[in-house]
């Protein structure tokens, strides 16, 4: 039936009948469904965690490529339209205890298929609502002093856990990272603010997708240098952060580091 559908919708769109295809296309929306293999999923996640072992020793991968780190799923967007209660319930069976989300409402459906997990915010958060992010134990991305200052403004008495966000060259948001002891000097004040724990530092790979490209391996190399330096850099000024993670589902795969305690794993 979907078939003959398409057909249709084919014939009517060359026919410039676009009503009609508009029609067409409504069915096809409101008629479709999607159909996925658990198995295959846990073989993805089993096959992309084959350069990690995770820091408790269990089965995520081998040791191969002496990349000792915690899987993090990336799980944003309803598990990027697969169903999070599906998705997430099934990898907390599989004993990952890391998730990553966009924002606030997506972390809380997230937290009630794994109530034992760190649900990690790579979004935005509005600072008044910080008292929800400590209730539910839920960590948030640090992009701005000013954002900084006003989720510590805004928590109460328990303070909120926090991963500080580098640009180190994709360009959207984040510290700037290109001097970094700059970085450095910028994020220093952040660590006395007593209603933010912050406990790691983390960076996004613009193009960690192109392994053969000389030009894309170097620029990541580049944001690879700037985001250990800044971290190595705040360790020498007291602050040993407990998490670092730049290795996304490609540097995963390509290039996974040694030095990374999450590996940030999504579509």
């Amino acid at each position: 039936m979907l078939c003959l559908v398409r057909n249709e919708l084919d014939q009517a769109l060359r026919a410039g009948s676009y009503a009609l295809a508009a029609g067409y296309a409504l069915f096809l929306v409101y008629n479709s469904y999607a159909v996925y293999n658990m198995d295959r999923v846990k073989l993805t996640c089993l096959y992309t965690a084959s350069g990690t072992e995770t820091s408790k020793g269990t089965s995520l991968g081998a040791a191969a490529r002496n990349c000792i780190c915690d899987f993090m799923a990336v799980v944003k967007a309803d598990a990027y339209g697969h169903g999070d209660a599906v998705i997430c319930t099934a990898l907390h069976k599989m004993g990952i205890r890391w998730f990553a989300v966009s924002n606030l409402e997506e972390a809380l459906s997230v937290r009630q298929y794994c109530p034992d997990s760190e649900i990690f915010i790579l979004g935005y958060t509005p600072p008044e609502l910080a008292p929800e992010l400590t209730k539910h134990h839920i960590i948030q991305g640090v992009m701005s002093t000013e954002y900084a200052q006003e989720l510590a403004a805004h928590a109460g008495s328990e303070p909120v856990r926090c991963h500080i966000k580098l640009d180190t060259g994709m360009g959207r948001i984040g510290f700037r990272s290109a001097d970094p002891q700059a970085c450095v000097e910028e994020l220093l004040p952040l660590f006395a603010l007593p209603q933010l724990k912050i406990e790691g530092l983390y960076t996004h790979f613009a193009v960690a997708d192109c392994p053969n490209d000389a030009e894309n391996t170097a620029y990541t190399d580049e944001q690879e240098r700037r985001i250990l330096a800044v971290y190595d850099l705040l360790a020498e000024n007291g602050h040993q952060l407990q998490h670092l993670h730049f290795m996304n589902s490609a540097a995963t795969v390509y290039r996974p580091n040694p030095r990374c305690t999450l590996a940030r794993v999504g579509i």
